[in-house]
């Protein structure tokens, strides 16, 4: 079964790909610095092919910005002084040649502007500027009142869309310190997306300098876990010791206190010597195999903080003195057991 109307949209895009590759080789090509590359675009942008293609000129005007950074970084002074360019820009002498110039320039104006570039924008402006003072009867300053009035509004435009930037980057800041992922990769997504289409607006220096503040505040969020594992983990095993030493001084002071042929007596022996078994399993490797587990902790950050190591080490040696200190207790519980046992018998 054919499908038609799949095999349409691939054909567009395969002859939209071919297109975009002839336009950007006419750039390589014709455009040397940045007044030939205005011309080029002026050409290109007017194209049928691209005014029916909204995708092909979206993609074609990104590329051009791009290609007019590189032009700016690599010669920052190739572009001709002010004079040199109005007398090119004057050199027509027939009207019909000033309203080409003016419109080539006008075309141009508006496709930068709707990519945001306020400073090449406002070269296109005094361009147009230069033509107006030259040909005062063909462009007046009323004509002129579109080009400033969209530069006010380019930079009004501007700025609320820093504004939106910049709360994008907070919130992917927030949504990292509290460790949400897919909250953090989706703003991030729509900053690159943000950054491809408009790289004036969202430069790639200023993208780099928002996904670090993310990472970092990421690395916060991981922090945090860490040690509220850690600390969960010691608690853990802080109450378990405790509740054992309990136990054990427990069963001493009742041995101390009741008949050892009393009932009471005898069912708290019971219940000591089930938790004998318990306290002989916390032996060294027992205690080699938490001090592992602590370590591995510690192996979550890639530099553990001094904080995070200082906790380790006063808690092991706080298990280790609970853990004397109930074996000693266990030994008196013994040796008053077996004085006990040796003591005779009271006569009625």
């Amino acid at each position: 079964m054919s499908l038609p109307h799949h095999d349409d949209e691939a054909r567009k895009k395969k002859d939209r790909e071919v297109l975009l590759e002839r336009f950007r080789g006419e750039i390589l090509r014709e455009a040397g610095n940045r007044d030939s590359l205005s011309q080029v675009r002026a050409r290109i942008l007017r194209d049928s092919h691209v005014t029916s293609d909204p995708i092909l000129a979206q993609s074609l005007r990104a590329y051009i910005v791009q290609r007019e950074a590189l032009l700016v970084n690599s010669s920052p002074k190739s572009s001709p002084p002010r004079a040199q360019r109005a007398v090119e820009t004057t050199h027509a002498t027939s009207p019909a040649e000033v309203q080409r110039q003016y419109h080539d320039l006008a075309v141009e104006f508006d496709h930068v502007v709707a990519d945001g570039n306020e400073a090449v924008a406002r070269d296109l402006l005094n361009r147009v500027r230069e033509l107006g003072e030259a040909h005062p009867n063909l462009i007046d300053a009323e004509t002129l009142k579109h080009f400033t009035q969209s530069i006010k509004d380019l930079n009004l435009k501007r700025q609320a869309f820093n504004d939106r930037i910049e709360a994008l980057a907070q919130k992917a800041e927030a949504a990292a310190v509290a460790g949400n992922d897919e909250t953090t990769a989706a703003i991030l997504k729509r900053l690159y997306a943000i950054h491809a289409s408009f790289p004036a607006s969202l430069p790639a220096e200023q993208l780099k300098a928002i996904k670090e503040k993310i990472v970092l505040a990421s690395d916060r969020y991981d922090h945090r876990r860490a040690m509220h594992e850690l600390s969960s983990r010691e608690h853990a095993v802080a109450a378990e010791i405790r509740e054992l030493a309990s136990a054990v001084h427990r069963f001493h002071v009742a041995s101390r206190t009741h008949p050892h042929d009393g009932e009471t007596y005898k069912q708290a022996e019971a219940e000591y010597r089930r938790l004998l078994q318990t306290v002989r399993s916390h032996d060294a490797d027992w205690f080699a195999a938490l001090v592992l587990e602590l370590v591995d902790f510690l192996a979550d950050w890639d530099h553990p903080p001094a904080k995070a190591q200082h906790q380790v080490d006063r808690f092991l040696d706080s298990i280790r003195s609970a853990l004397v200190h109930m074996r000693e207790e266990i030994h008196e519980i013994e040796e008053d057991r077996g004085a006990a046992l040796k003591a005779p018998a009271k006569s009625g």
